[in-house]
This record gives structure tokens, sequence and C-alpha cells, in this order.
């Protein structure tokens, strides 16, 4: 199984406005399930960015899947007094399941910013 995941989220909104900071790592990672003997591995897919709201064609849902698309994150653009209560998505990753790494990067620029990736 893929998911993306957080270091921490603050659900209660009590220390700011909203739940990301830039020290929250949000990455890929992939779970390893031995159902025969209930052990699990976690394994990080990607070191170097900052990722969320990971997709795949919704018409091979339930299927085996090649691809998945995720928003992309500069983390130093949440430093920026214009950004910093955003989740700045700078682009998007397409990452290949079956051979683990990235094999696409849409970047939108360092003034541009998106939403969560829809296939």
């Amino acid at each position: 199984m893929f998911a993306v995941v957080w270091n921490g989220i603050d659900m209660e909104f009590q220390e700011h406005e909203h739940f990301w900071t830039t020290t929250d790592g949000n990455k890929l990672k992939k779970f390893f399930f031995n159902l025969s003997t209930g052990k699990s591995e976690i394994k990080t897919m990607i070191e170097d960015a900052m990722v969320e709201f990971p997709v795949i064609n919704l018409s091979y849902t339930g299927y085996k899947n090649r691809f998945s698309y995720l928003a992309f994150s500069n983390p130093d653009m949440r430093k920026n007094d214009a950004n910093k209560d955003d989740l700045f998505l700078n682009g998007f990753l397409k990452f290949d399941l079956l051979e683990e790494k990235i094999v696409a990067k849409v970047s939108l620029g360092d003034t541009k910013t998106a939403g969560e990736v829809l296939y």
C-alpha cells in the first residue's frame, strides 16, 4: 500500500490556523503487510520532495496501478509571508509504483500554486 504520511498534524488548530508546518515533511511511503505473520514494514519512497494528495487513474480503482500523481511543495515557499498560511503546491510528480521512482515532474514556477492533481 502507498500513502502520504505526515510527521505530525495539529488537528485541533491550536498552534496556528492550518495543520501543516514547514517541518512536517510529508513523504510518500510504501507499507508492506505480511498477513501470515502479522508483521509490517514502512519504506520512504521519495526523500527529497514534500508531496500530498496522491491519486491514480480512477478508471482503474481496485486494480493494480503503475503510476500515481502527487502534488509537490517547495518548503521554502512556505517561509514567504504571502504564503505562510497556505499549502503552496508548486506542481506535480508522476511516480512509477512498479519501478519505485519519479518519472516526470511538472513545475509551475516559484510564483504559481496548484491544488490536488485530478486524473
